[in-house]
């Protein structure tokens, strides 16, 4: 049943509105206005009808996100239908845990002044959970959701949440990490048992709220709120009747025991009991716009003593709440091979994208193996994409990018492994100013290799050729034939060979010679019986001798060997008895440089006709 009407707000100054008459399961009528442009936060999450379950539209509770959790984390167990949540966290506490202590641990307190020790408190005061959420509605406001169960009800508490703009924690030494920020914000509720809407506060830190003391505000509030303690400034007040009903905001706790979709280990078992469990949600946009653009990353849930902003604090649950997000993906493959096995050349980048709720200040991007080389991408607006590194899209701007060589500058690196992880690390402000809130994300990935169509892949190859003559010798007392012989040696792969040497196999003296080489580079050729530096033509011309009186002398360059046996075969078909011939064998090996492999070539046999009158037909005579 809906009403129209015209009604002055707690939060703010007259206006043209409508009020909003729901009959609630209890039999509580609710009634509060709706604001000219209010985005109700129970369109989005149902954080007014004082249960887990997802029984209204728009189809999403806390049963949704908390399902089966067990543990702190950032992840929900599902989307809501109507998509989000943008942010999300649940925290576990419990008996012993973490509570704040000493009398200067206030909302009103600077952080630094907090103060935790691990004890008990309360039954009543102590927080079993606590969880939040924030969400982008279709206007574009800012939707924050919260909600914690206590251990026992045994007795009324208060509840306080935390939104923080910095990294707020728990530190070793029984202190609390980070700052307050102006903008961070402040809900406060009576957790009663009197009715299913407690009263709701919310606060922003505005550190020009600096009295040390203020009255109580005069109902309603102006615009924009009025200092309401010392860095607390007052911008909304809602109490059980003018809460839930269309509003900026909303608070509710169970009227019937609760059997919730995660673990609950209360005093009174698995049940979570009536007044046992507690949320609330606001327009954070609505409710502040000079919020626009404001994200936070860390969440805090608290017990206090009462519902006065200087409540003595009492149990905690904190953690991060990443609403400001930045994330940076990355690829990485090997683009060439060092010819001389020093190393593989990486190509690396990515993009870098503005996926949380608010603008990012002075986003950068760096390569963990790519030394003080910076990829400055500016300022980046929610859902802002840009690359960086080697990545080039069209119609997306590129980061700039300074330091290093030039070679790093376009996201290139040189690395001895085949084996390799790269990590991108981006990070951005989220506040301005000369000691901004940042975050920061980290992108890991395997590089590559041998990168595409294996163009990293170490191809070592030897190849060897081989040509001889055969000449008569004399010799004192003996005329011998001597077998004179050449050859090159070639690296036809693409990564050096060192090492290399050519070794011969004869039958005769000497039987196996080796030619030292050294190191051949991709395409270099040389003769190996010549000078090992040389490349051709660097052997010699080697031709038949006569078979005339005195010594044949072996050409300049290459080598020769006296065989001690010989073979017959037919170059002709049916040709007997066929002529005598001399074989040798030579053989190239090496290192890869680049794998420390071994490399042999294919062996290369050589055969030489004994001719005479120091002709060699191209077929024998028969």
């Amino acid at each position: 049943m809906f009403a129209k009407t015209q009604l002055t707000t707690l939060a703010g100054t007259p206006f043209a509105g409508a009020t909003r008459i729901i009959m609630l399961g209890i039999g509580i009528l609710a009634i509060s206005v709706i604001p000219a442009m209010a985005d109700d936060p129970m369109a989005v999450f149902e954080v007014g009808d004082g249960n887990t379950a997802a029984d209204l539209t728009p189809n999403c509770d806390w049963n949704t996100l908390n399902s089966g959790k067990t543990t702190n984390t950032n992840t929900p167990s599902a989307s809501c239908p109507n998509g989000g949540p943008d942010a999300y966290s649940f925290l576990v506490g419990g008996a012993s845990e973490k509570a704040f202590t000493t009398g200067g641990s206030k909302d009103s307190s600077l952080i630094k002044d907090w103060k935790w020790s691990n004890t008990s408190t309360p039954d009543k005061d102590t927080l079993t959970h606590g969880y939040g959420a924030s969400f982008t509605d279709t206007s574009g406001h800012n939707i924050l959701a919260f909600g914690g169960e206590r251990f026992d009800v045994n007795g009324d508490a208060n509840i306080g949440v935390w939104f923080f703009q910095q990294t707020v924690a728990p530190s070793t030494g029984g202190g609390f990490s980070g700052a307050h920020v102006n903008g961070d914000i402040f809900a406060v509720s009576a957790f009663t048992a009197g009715g299913s809407h407690p009263e709701l506060d919310i606060y922003k830190w505005d550190s020009t709220c600096s009295a040390s003391h203020y009255s109580t505000p005069t109902l309603p509030l102006p615009s924009g709120g009025a200092c309401a303690s010392t860095n607390l400034k007052w911008i909304f007040a809602g109490v059980g009747g003018t809460i839930c009903s269309g509003g900026d905001a909303c608070s509710s706790v169970n009227t019937a025991p609760i059997t919730p979709s995660w673990s609950y280990a209360g005093k009174g078992g698995a049940i979570i009991p009536i007044a046992g469990f507690y949320e609330g949600g606001l327009d954070l946009t609505n409710l502040l716009p000079s919020s626009s653009g404001t994200c936070f990353t860390s969440f805090l849930l608290e017990t206090r003593s009462s519902q006065s902003v200087s409540a003595v604090l009492k149990d905690f649950v904190s953690g991060s709440f990443p609403q400001c997000h930045v994330t940076v993906s990355k690829a990485c493959a090997c683009t060439a091979l060092h010819t001389d096995g020093s190393g593989y050349d990486y190509a690396a980048g990515g993009t870098v994208t503005n996926d949380g709720t608010g603008p990012l200040l002075n986003v950068k991007v760096t390569d963990d193996q790519i030394a003080n080389v910076t990829w400055n991408c500016g300022n980046m607006n929610k859902g802002d994409v840009k690359t960086w590194g080697n990545v080039s899209l069209a119609g997306v701007t590129a980061c700039t990018v300074s330091g290093g060589t030039q070679a790093g500058q376009g996201g290139v690196f040189t690395s001895a492994s085949t084996s390799l992880s790269n990590i991108a690390h981006a990070i951005a402000d989220t506040t301005s100013g000369p000691s901004p809130t940042q975050i920061t994300f980290d992108a890991t990935v395997p590089c590559a290799y041998p990168g595409t169509n294996s163009v990293c892949a170490s191809n070592a190859t030897l190849t060897v050729t081989n040509s001889c003559v055969t000449a008569l010798e004399a010799k004192p007392g003996n005329v011998v034939v001597r077998v004179d012989y050449t050859g090159t040696v070639k690296n036809t792969g693409n990564v050096n060979v060192t090492g290399v040497t050519v070794t011969g196999t004869n039958t005769g003296s000497p039987a196996s010679p080796t030619f030292t080489i050294g190191t051949l580079t991709p395409g270099q050729e040389v003769c190996y019986t010549n000078n090992a530096a040389s490349p051709i033509p660097g052997c010699p011309s080697i031709a038949l001798s006569d078979f005339g009186p005195g010594p044949a002398s072996t050409p300049t360059g290459a080598a020769n060997y006296y065989p001690n046996s010989l073979t017959t075969a037919n170059k002709a078909i049916g040709v007997s008895p066929g002529r005598a011939r001399f074989t040798g064998r030579v053989q190239a090996s090496g290192t890869n440089a680049a794998t420390s492999a071994s490399v042999s070539s294919d062996p290369t046999d050589t055969s030489c006709l004994v001719c005479d009158n120091g002709f060699c037909p191209d077929s024998p005579k028969p």
